[in-house]
């Protein structure tokens, strides 16, 4: 059992990846600083397995977050 849900977690992890560079997000990850997440619709329609075009992605970061903020935009 265990070894499927490191499977499955992989899998969501391999998507992301995927997705994320699909969409152009690598420009973005660049300027976040260790600790930082990435939340949102759209990593959770990931993680369930659902298409989605809608990019919805939030980002939580622990520190600087207005200076990182006038980085990405």
């Amino acid at each position: 059992m265990k070894s499927n849900i490191l499977t499955d977690h992989t899998l969501i992890i391999d998507e992301l990846e995927k997705r994320i560079k699909f969409h152009n997000l690598n420009f973005i990850l660049g300027f976040l600083p260790n600790g930082s997440y990435l939340v949102g619709g759209y990593i959770r329609d990931i993680i369930l397995g659902r298409r989605t075009e809608m990019v919805d992605v939030d980002i939580v970061v622990p520190v600087d977050a207005i200076l990182i903020g006038k980085k990405i935009i």
